[in-house]
């Protein structure tokens, strides 16, 4: 899950959402998160599936400029 920092001089209301579109590509915005999120998740080597979070979520922001905060959560299923 992550939060778009919104432009600071538009305010949100219905008829100003093809400014906001303009200002922020929400497409682009969320292919650079799922292309970090399956990147980061299949080539990082770190001891913990935390640290793992922490790394794509920290690749997440610095690529994506208007992302204000990001989380993840994995299911939390072990198999042998």
């Amino acid at each position: 899950m992550y939060t778009l920092a919104l432009p600071p001089n538009i305010p949100l209301t219905i008829d100003n959402i093809p400014q906001i579109v303009s200002e922020i590509n929400f497409l682009d915005v969320a292919k650079t998160v799922k292309e970090t999120t399956l990147e980061i998740f299949a080539t990082d080597e770190s001891a913990s599936v935390q640290a793992t979070m922490y790394n794509t979520a920290q690749k997440a922001l610095e690529r994506c400029a208007p992302i204000k905060e990001i989380s993840y959560s994995y299911p939390n299923k072990h198999y042998m």
